[in-house]
């Protein structure tokens, strides 16, 4: 079964060593890190900045220096000591990225107190089940199924003439210490923010056969473009070291905890053990039957965690966090504009600007050398796959992985 399990946020509550030198960013850049400064704070801390690995294998934003008036000094309830470390959004997606982050501050002597945020996501083109995620939205809000706990929920999509399509669910308050989503993440990339790193993990993960155009062929052997969703639990500080689970389901309440800690979330199968802990709980839907209570409805089985897919290692992304284009917003009006006129030839034209402007973004990648060597190496994975489907792909990976250093070698002598 083609999922894709990942992390989408990793940021954790720390306190600075008080008998140590200040973790500003001079310390960091003394220790030989690159570090870019943010002007402004925050408002709750007075320094902001990111630090980057020499290798540029990841990058960690430090918030430090609670403001005046935020502290225990100062009547307020923060430790003076305290800082918050997240890694940057495409440093999430690294195989390692909780080792990262823990091998971090232990070398620097920063005192781990907690979880802050970690997202969960799992991408996919269809559930276990065989539904089309599209169309279980539909069928859930047509009332064909109800939601055990968290159910409270947003809906997002556009209104046509010929019926409502939507692509985003939410569940849980903005003050719910998990918050679940379920929302079209292919939409998401083309419409709002690409991000080639989350290309990059559906290729290796067999969701596209293409990571460039994000098509896939199917078993008639025609290429289509997947409609990929992603199923996402945000779990907020609020949950500190423990979460713990409502269930609902029955006349009475259980409730039961699991760990949140970074130790749970060290390898894949962690992370998978406390995603589906989760689903159990807060994706938890029953076929409705009218005038029979919900909890002796039959539930609707959309997940099968046994089933678990062969784990692919992302050892570093090679190419740098996408940036905000100037003519992002113009796309966006496009999309827009298309979806809310019934004028085929406007709908022609506007497709026709939309492809432009993709294929110039693609092509402006190649600018930045490391974006051109993962190309490259992308490409040649593609083509040795298609000669050779029984190579499983981190085999196929580590046949091409020799050509990123030479690429990086490369980019190193051009520097010089």
């Amino acid at each position: 079964m083609e999922r894709c399990l990942n992390i989408d946020w990793l940021e954790i509550y720390c306190l600075e060593d008080s008998l140590s030198y200040p973790h500003d960013a001079d310390f960091f850049r003394a220790c030989g890190f690159p570090v870019e400064e943010r002007r402004y704070g925050t408002p709750m801390y007075e320094e902001m900045f990111t630090i980057i690995a020499p290798d540029n294998k990841y990058q960690i934003e430090m918030r430090r220096k609670p403001k005046k008036g935020m502290t225990w000094d100062d009547g307020g309830i923060f430790d003076p000591y305290s800082c918050h470390l997240r890694l940057t959004n495409q440093s999430c997606y690294l195989t390692d990225c909780v080792k990262i982050l823990q091998e971090f501050i232990e070398r620097f002597g920063i005192h781990y107190q907690r979880i802050s945020r970690i997202d969960l996501c799992l991408d996919f083109e269809v559930f276990d089940s065989g539904d089309m995620p599209a169309k279980f939205i539909r069928r859930y809000l047509n009332g064909k199924y109800s939601k055990v706990n968290q159910t409270n929920i947003n809906a997002h999509g556009a209104d046509r003439w010929e019926g409502r399509d939507f692509n985003s669910l939410s569940w849980g308050a903005k003050t719910s210490m998990v918050s679940t989503k379920l929302y079209d993440k292919t939409k998401e990339l083309a419409e709002v923010r690409d991000k080639p790193y989350i290309r990059q993990q559906w290729f290796l993960s067999h969701l596209v056969d293409d990571p460039f155009y994000l098509t896939k062929q199917n078993e008639q052997g025609e290429v289509y473009k997947p409609r990929i969703f992603r199923l996402e639990f945000s779990v907020k500080s609020s949950v500190k070291n423990w979460m713990v689970i409502e269930d609902n389901s029955g006349s009475k309440q259980a409730l039961r905890s699991i760990r949140n800690d970074l130790s749970c979330y060290l390898t894949k199968q962690q992370q998978l053990d406390v995603f589906f802990s989760l689903t159990n709980h807060y994706f938890h839907f029953k076929k409705y039957k009218q005038g029979v209570r919900k909890d002796r409805c039959a539930d609707k089985v959309l997940f099968k965690p046994d089933e678990v897919a062969t784990w692919y290692q992302v050892d570093r992304c090679f190419t740098a966090e996408s940036r905000q284009r100037p003519v992002d917003s113009l796309l966006t009006k496009l999309y827009q504009y298309r979806d809310s006129t019934f004028d085929n030839k406007i709908k022609e034209a506007c497709n026709t600007l939309i492809e432009a402007i993709e294929e110039s973004a693609r092509l402006h990648d190649l600018v930045y050398p490391f974006a051109a060597s993962e190309l490259t190496i992308m490409r040649n994975l593609i083509s040795l796959r298609l000669k050779r489907a029984d190579i499983p792909v981190n085999d196929a990976l580590e046949s091409v992985k020799a050509q990123v250093q030479v690429y990086h070698d490369l980019f190193g002598e051009l520097q010089e």
